[in-house]
């Protein structure tokens, strides 16, 4: 066994090794104070969306209540159901997300991948579900205009109603795009 050569080979392997980490040290409370931020920001962000969404569904369904037409209603329960989906996605899209399994670097960078694949996923899928319903949404209003005039309420429903669904597309599609290039997990 040759001495030089075992040497030479561990100081190849240290190269190499510092060759292929990150520049620098990484630091993990950096990392873990960034991770504890973003769960802070989720939890605004869940309430907003909760008092957003329910201002919508009472708005609403005043307006279908005061309109008291089939159509009106059926926007309402559109908007419900719609609801209804985005919030069981949301639930199973943040499973898993909310903190990191370890304190250790590999653990933070795990997470903040995890999340910022989920943060893709809840951005196609809310523009998707938006690319469903808005249509139907048109179809709703163009009818109601021909049959009850341009400023009906159950219009103007359908109008708020796809003025909410493109207020969530714009802020998908913005999120998207942050996202799109950041670290994601497998």
């Amino acid at each position: 066994m040759n001495t030089f050569t075992t040497v030479a080979e561990d100081d190849w392997e240290h190269l190499t090794d510092e060759w292929q980490s990150p520049s620098g040290t990484p630091d993990v409370q950096a990392l873990a104070r960034r991770v504890r931020r973003r769960t802070q920001w989720m939890r605004v962000l869940v309430f907003l969306e909760v008092v957003f969404t329910t201002a919508a569904v009472i708005a609403l369904g005043f307006a279908a209540r005061t309109a008291n037409s089939w159509d009106a209603w059926l926007v309402v329960g559109g908007l419900t159901v719609f609801t209804v989906v985005m919030g069981v996605f949301t639930i199973r899209n943040r499973r898993g997300t909310w903190r990191a399994a370890g304190n250790t670097l590999k653990d933070y960078r795990a997470l903040e991948a995890l999340r910022n694949q989920r943060v893709v996923r809840a951005a196609l899928f809310v523009q998707r579900l938006a690319a469903v319903t808005i249509p139907l949404l048109g179809v709703l209003a163009w009818y109601r205009t021909r049959t009850s005039g341009p400023w009906s309420i159950s219009v103007l429903s359908c109008l708020a109603a796809i003025v909410y669904l493109l207020v969530w597309t714009a802020g998908a599609r913005v999120v998207q795009r942050r996202y799109r290039n950041a670290p994601q997990s497998d």
